[in-house]
């Protein structure tokens, strides 16, 4: 395997924290067919290339366990509360411990000391825990050890409409300080595949190519908000464990309302300097995108889906292209 990287020039918007991205364009010979991959390219964090470690081949050798469960999605896509259901599965549903730390200790980020750099080894800690592990990942599949296909592990990939995920994750780059544009700015950002982890549709219809293996189960985010009860039988059932009584369920349900979005930013709002600007109501009225911002993500994605052999039906789109 090889990879190389190319330097990306920053708008001044996105540098608030000093944030330098570069393209990571890797061209890979260990991958199940490969002949797909002849050079795929992600947008990353600097560190991830120029750390004090090489953090792409760390990724790359990283030990894969049979019994993992990997949850993966594009930043912004109900990964968080997918990611603590699996956990909560392959834990026999223990609220206790799953109330007594957060699902950032329990379910980490593999990559987070690549993307970040300054906290600790999220790759040393991932490996450390026991099994059965459920690890989180923004990356896409170009990326992620060739073991996810040897050993195979469950994977629970997630989606959720563009629209929206460019508007959470527009609020997101505003609260941690690395976004000081407007949601139009961050549209335009965003289709330039101008934040981490973009491009956007590579991510996604990669894993939708192979929603058919039986160790790849792949749900949408809507559904997740319609019918949490049934999205919680598809897991348990995908990773082969008892769904539990409908009082355990009615608890599970309860847990999870504090993954809400919108309650989160609110949190954020009030700690922020780059929010408080915001009110509550205001973000209640405001989460939402322009007519036009909406339409220029539509007719972009409905070149991209068309040119490569895929409907918005695939990707459980409520609108349809024009």
């Amino acid at each position: 395997m090889k990879y190389q990287t190319t330097s990306v020039n920053r708008p001044a918007k996105y540098n608030k924290s000093n944030v330098s991205l570069v393209d990571v364009s890797i061209v890979r010979d260990d991958f199940e067919n490969s002949e797909e991959f002849s050079e795929v390219k992600c947008t990353l964090t600097d560190n991830f290339v120029n750390g004090e470690v090489d953090y792409i081949n760390r990724l790359m050798n990283f030990e894969v366990r049979s019994d993992d469960v990997w949850v993966i999605s594009m930043p912004k896509s109900g990964q968080e509360i997918i990611s603590e259901l699996a956990w909560l599965a392959q834990n026999n549903f223990d609220l206790e411990a799953a109330t007594s730390s957060s699902n950032s200790i329990r379910v980490p980020y593999v990559e987070l000391k690549a993307l970040i750099g300054f906290t600790s080894d999220s790759f040393a800690y991932t490996d450390s825990l026991k099994s059965p592990r459920t690890v989180k990942t923004h990356l896409p599949i170009q990326f992620l050890p060739a073991d996810l296909f040897v050993k195979k592990p469950k994977i629970i990939y997630i989606y959720r409409d563009i629209c929206e995920v460019v508007l959470a994750y527009y609020y997101h780059c505003c609260a941690i300080g690395c976004f000081t544009g407007t949601k139009e700015d961050f549209v335009e950002c965003f289709m330039k595949d101008d934040a981490p982890y973009l491009p956007y549709w590579n991510n996604v219809t990669n894993f939708w190519r192979r929603r058919g293996n039986q160790h790849i189960h792949y749900v949408s985010y809507s559904k997740v908000k319609k019918s949490l009860e049934a999205v919680l039988k598809e897991v348990c059932e995908f990773l082969g464990k008892p769904i539990p009584s409908q009082e355990v369920i009615g608890q599970i349900k309860e847990h999870l309302e504090v993954y809400d979005e919108v309650s989160e930013l609110k949190k954020q709002i009030k700690t922020n300097e780059e929010l408080k600007s915001i009110t509550e109501k205001e973000l209640d009225i405001d989460f939402k995108l322009s007519e036009e911002s909406t339409r220029k993500l539509k007719d972009w994605s409905a070149r991209f889906l068309s040119e490569n052999g895929f409907s918005a039906e695939d990707f459980f789109l409520s609108w349809s292209f024009v």
